[in-house]
């Protein structure tokens, strides 16, 4: 008499029992990848404060960025802008800072430095120092092979 404990053919039972250990073991990192890549909106860079540099050719920025999603981020760069009511004080170019990983459901602080358009210094320095500077913009981020930008706006706080 056979029964599960002792199958009739033991190395079928062996197989199919390997195969789905091993389907699992796949499928569960890939799964867990996408469900974070399909929450990457919800990933959220918070302008917490700015200071001018002494020579007023750039501007430091830090954002806290907030990572819910189950998978670690990738910061690497990105495309900020800061104004004083409609005017554009920062030069357009990329905002430079050290790349970072923001582990999943963690927060961490990165701070940038985005180039201050000539001639625009000292309205810079009275923007940061009245509180009036604004953001707008996107910083560049990946889990895993997927890219995708988070939007980094709003007022300073």
């Amino acid at each position: 008499m056979r029964s599960l404990v002792r199958p009739k053919r033991p190395l079928v039972v062996a197989a199919v029992l390997l195969t789905a250990l091993v389907t699992l073991w796949l499928f569960v990192p890939t799964v867990l990848g996408h469900f974070a890549v399909f929450n990457s909106a919800s990933i959220s860079a918070t302008p917490t404060g700015a200071t001018v540099a002494d020579d007023g050719q750039s501007v430091e920025v830090a954002f806290e960025i907030h990572n819910p999603t189950s998978r670690s981020v990738q910061l690497s760069g990105g495309h900020v802008n800061v104004y004083d009511g409609d005017t554009r004080l920062s030069d357009g170019t990329t905002m430079r800072f050290t790349e970072t990983t923001v582990p999943s459901g963690e927060t961490r602080t990165v701070t940038g430095t985005i180039a201050v358009s000539e001639g625009l210094a000292d309205r810079t320095r009275r923007a940061v120092e009245t509180g009036d500077l604004r953001y707008s913009g996107e910083l560049d981020a990946a889990i895993g092979d997927h890219t995708f930008t988070v939007a980094a706006g709003g007022g300073e706080e």
